[in-house]
């Protein structure tokens, strides 16, 4: 059984896809820099000190320090396993953690719980980083997001188009094995989760 969800880096963005909005063209970008697309965080949404000071030091130095991304990594995963979950990582090839499905769980409520819960003050600091590392050219399209990984990293031809990967995701049928972790890292890279349970 596979397990498929959207997270997508769009879908996590302050403002995006709101009701009544415009569809996203496909070469439209998200921010001019990621200085720009940070402020969009420290302005939109509710952030915990921590969270806030590491945004703001960021903002200044154009990027998300490595070292900022592991502190946020390692405060959930404390934070889940002092709630009983102990979360499962693999590192990327670009450097982000995709975290492993929980398995074996009695009460789905509380893991949800805690994971809204252990989120807060770290959410803004791993989308933001993983858009810096999967995503250079803060493109707004998470779709083309993951096809521009998938072809630059030869597991998909130069002819596979948005329109095909929304296609595959939707029946599940990929010209690619979506749980390698080479494509998978793509799929994450994007807000794609794609998972054998």
């Amino acid at each position: 059984m596979i397990g498929l969800f959207f997270a997508g880096i769009v879908a996590n963005q302050p403002d995006a896809a709101q009701a009544g909005s415009s569809p996203t063209r496909v070469n439209e970008t998200m921010a001019k820099g990621m200085p720009e697309l940070i402020q969009t965080y420290l302005d939109s949404m509710d952030l915990t000190p921590a969270e806030r000071g590491v945004l703001e030091r960021s903002k200044k130095n154009g990027r998300i320090a490595p070292a900022d991304y592991q502190d946020a990594q390692s405060r959930y995963a404390e934070c889940m396993e002092r709630s009983g979950f102990t979360p499962e990582f693999r590192e990327s090839l670009y450097g982000f953690y995709v975290q492993l499905p929980f398995h074996d769980v009695s009460n789905q409520n509380a893991l949800d719980a805690a994971n809204v819960k252990c989120s807060r003050g770290m959410a803004a600091v791993d989308v933001l980083y993983r858009t810096q590392q999967a995503n250079p050219k803060l493109l707004a399209d998470s779709r083309l997001v993951a096809v521009e990984c998938l072809e630059s990293s030869g597991f998909v031809d130069g002819d596979y188009t948005v329109e095909r990967f929304e296609r595959d995701w939707l029946h599940d049928e990929f010209p690619f094995d979506a749980s390698e972790p080479g494509p998978n890292d793509c799929l994450w890279g994007a807000g794609y989760g794609y998972f054998e349970s």
